[in-house]
């Protein structure tokens, strides 16, 4: 995807010049359509439609075209739904169903939508463009509006190629770097570019009135939990199991359907294991996979990964994490995330990846996701124990605790800002202590220039959370949200993610409907 603006001819072909011909966005397919006051264009990785699926695609008569990075996983089922009420398809691309849903349902097709996705929709006779994001922020989408023209892509080196956008550093994105230690709301490391928020649209209205269109942001979707006293408790243990075992499974199944061979990573955890095993299960034969060994021995997963292989059946990689692997990849993982990338093993990822490429696969089953929906991290942990000390939201010693440690953690903050912190997120949560920790290394690299540019801003205040509703959860649940709005989306499936033109797919946990 590339540009879009009030009037005129986009400049789509500077951004077009930037994707170099084997862009990880995609290797196979390319085009682009330049109409008056709209330019699209699009690399396409082909993972289903592979001979009919070039884009951008159209409906019936050409009054709608959309383009599309991602997948939709229940394309099969919607587009049996949409013949049977008269829509004719011309492709067996699983996008096609995105031009059809819009004739259907109108905007309110996107939160039917179950994938990894990040499009832009053009209506050529209501003159409106939507741009989308999947729910849970899997695929990249990034805008920035510079006088008339409003610049959109799937990286934010298309949007600095158009010679509209200057690239600048952002200090509040830095900010959240080194807060967070992941991007995971609208901020970007660059001034004046933006990602649209996970679960998020765009609506573009422009007219031939020579005045500049507005454009609106509206959250279809965002994560939900029972009201605190209501969860679910179910006297029949085995049933839930079975339950999610069943849920798990349609997640996994979904995530199979392609056109191109799929393939799966392979830790010592038990999340990739049990994805790679359900994925066995269902596909009739194991998938082929792939582990990363690490040098020192307290750290490497080898044995166990292999053991899980061995179990599952498949043929096993093994891709050896030398000790220049950081040095090594880390300008081109710095180049692929477009940010400072502050976990370090993603450099190994990088690598896997690219094994992954060269043994010409391109679709990949992940366990990524399964700690933030299942509390796994040790600071969860830490949370609830010291939540034992409390009596309801009524009598809280924990929050005294948190506030005190994170006062250790970071002695230029006062008790009054961290209560102030508290506030913006509903907190404190399990992940604050650690928040803390990470911001200890401000001091170290902010000049004072860059602590003035930052001001009394933090990097909470930038934060898309529903605090009302999360008052609501029991406090375990409004710690997860935390994780899924931040830690998921602004590491986990962004710096982890860039690799050798594949695509990824995060099969730890369905995602709620």
């Amino acid at each position: 995807m590339c540009s879009t603006s009030k009037a005129g001819v986009s400049p789509i072909r500077p951004c077009w010049n930037a994707w170099p011909p084997r862009s990880p966005i995609g290797p196979d397919d390319d085009g682009f359509l330049v109409a008056p006051g709209i330019g699209l264009a699009n690399r396409r990785l082909s993972i289903v439609g592979l001979a009919d699926g070039a884009q951008p695609i159209f409906n019936e008569d050409q009054s709608v075209a959309v383009v599309c990075n991602g997948e939709l996983f229940e394309f099969p089922e919607w587009r049996a739904e949409l013949e049977a009420k008269g829509h004719v398809f011309r492709t067996h691309s699983d996008v096609e169903i995105i031009v059809h849903l819009y004739e259907e349902y109108g905007e309110g097709f996107i939160e039917r939508l179950t994938g990894q996705f990040a499009f832009a929709l053009v209506d050529f006779k209501r003159r409106i463009v939507l741009l989308a994001r999947d729910r849970v922020g899997i695929c990249p989408l990034f805008w920035s509006r510079q006088g008339d023209f409003l610049y959109f892509g799937s990286e934010i080196k298309a949007l600095l190629a158009s010679g509209g956008v200057t690239p600048k550093a952002d200090t509040r994105g830095l900010d959240h770097l080194f807060t967070f230690f992941a991007l995971g709301g609208r901020r970007t490391a660059f001034d004046g570019v933006q990602a649209l928020a996970p679960g998020h649209y765009l609506k573009i209205a422009w007219g031939g009135d020579d005045k500049a269109a507005t454009p609106v942001e509206t959250k279809y979707w965002d994560f939900d939990f029972p009201d605190w006293g209501e969860e679910d408790d179910p006297s029949d243990e085995e049933a839930a199991i079975d339950a999610f075992e069943e849920a798990f499974a349609r997640a996994v199944e979904i995530r199979l359907r392609a056109d191109v061979p799929v393939v799966g990573y392979l830790s010592g955890g038990v999340d990739s294991a049990y994805v790679l095993a359900t994925a066995a299960r269902i596909a009739g034969k194991p998938l082929p996979s792939f582990t990363l060994r690490v040098p020192d021995p307290r750290l490497d997963e080898t044995t166990e990964a292999l053991e899980a292989s061995g179990a599952i059946g498949g043929q096993s990689t093994v891709v050896e994490a030398c000790a220049g692997i950081i040095t090594e990849n880390y300008a081109a993982l710095t180049t692929a995330a477009e940010c400072p990338v502050l976990d370090t093993s993603c450099a190994a990822l990088l690598a896997l990846s690219r094994e992954v490429r060269a043994q010409g696969y391109k679709v990949v089953l992940t366990g990524e996701g399964a700690d933030e929906a299942f509390a796994g991290y040790v600071w969860y942990k830490i949370r609830e124990i010291a939540r034992r000390l409390d009596v309801g939201d009524a009598f809280r010693p924990s929050t005294a605790i948190s506030r005190a440690a994170r006062k250790w953690a970071a002695r230029d903050q006062s008790f009054a800002e961290l209560a102030r912190i508290d506030g913006m997120i509903g907190g404190p949560h399990a992940q604050s202590i650690l928040y803390n920790l990470v911001a200890r290394s401000r001091g170290r690299y902010y000049s004072a220039g860059m602590k003035e540019e930052i001001g009394a801003h933090v990097a909470y205040e930038d934060l898309d959370l529903d605090t009302e509703r999360m008052a609501r959860w029991h406090p375990l649940n409004r710690s997860l949200y935390l994780g899924y709005k931040v830690h998921l989306s602004g590491l986990l499936l962004g710096p982890k993610r860039p690799g050798g033109n594949g695509e990824q797919r995060g099969d730890a946990l369905p995602v709620p409907r």
